[in-house]
């Protein structure tokens, strides 16, 4: 984020920001209606009558402090259903690809 905004300042000085953390399912409620301009959104985007440009990649690292005992369990805590659904539902399609069992609670 620092990057592009820092890109915006030397490249577009008529041009003003306002910063607003939304959900994605806000986001994209809020484009649709042109309450924002644009959004920062994870993929897959399901609205075709959008310009998407990819601005960085992120990788996803389990991490725990060394000698942690829950390095040697089986036991996972990952992202709650209700609150964060695309990471939630994301992951466990990846576990699921994986071979990997999980409990979601």
């Amino acid at each position: 984020m620092p990057r592009l905004l820092l890109q915006r300042a030397s490249h577009a000085h008529n041009i003003d920001v306002a910063l607003k953390e939304m959900v994605s399912s806000e986001q994209l409620e809020s484009l649709v209606t042109r309450r924002i301009d644009a959004g920062l959104l994870r993929p897959p985007i399901a609205h075709s009558e959008f310009t998407i440009l990819k601005v960085t990649e992120e990788h996803l690292v389990p991490t725990l402090p060394m000698g942690d005992p829950r390095l040697s369990e089986a036991t996972l805590i990952m992202y709650a259903a209700d609150g964060a659904r695309y990471l939630h539902d994301m992951l466990a399609s990846l576990f699921e690809a994986a071979g990997v069992a999980h409990v979601t609670i």
